[in-house]
């Protein structure tokens, strides 16, 4: 059985991010974030929110990334 979004198309590591978000106020500072993928554990870091929307509009915008093994690879141009 396939995972899928809405029910038409497989749901596929290049289609699909999993984290753990934590979000923190450090007081003057503001709020900080860190976000923690689900499948390798690797734990990236924020010092604002902004910084953590970039990172997940950057993650969700780019057709040129592919993800194996967890880990995210530039996918080559065709020819």
């Amino acid at each position: 059985m396939n995972d899928t979004q809405d029910g038409s198309q497989p749901v596929g590591a290049a289609h699909y991010r999993a984290y753990l978000l934590r979000i923190w106020n450090g007081s003057q500072a503001g709020w900080h974030a860190s976000l923690q993928d689900a499948k390798t554990g690797l734990r990236l870091g924020f010092s604002s929110l902004e910084e953590l929307f970039a990172y997940l509009m950057d993650e969700t915008e780019r057709p040129d990334r592919e993800q194996k093994d967890g880990v995210d690879h530039p996918v080559p141009p065709s020819s």
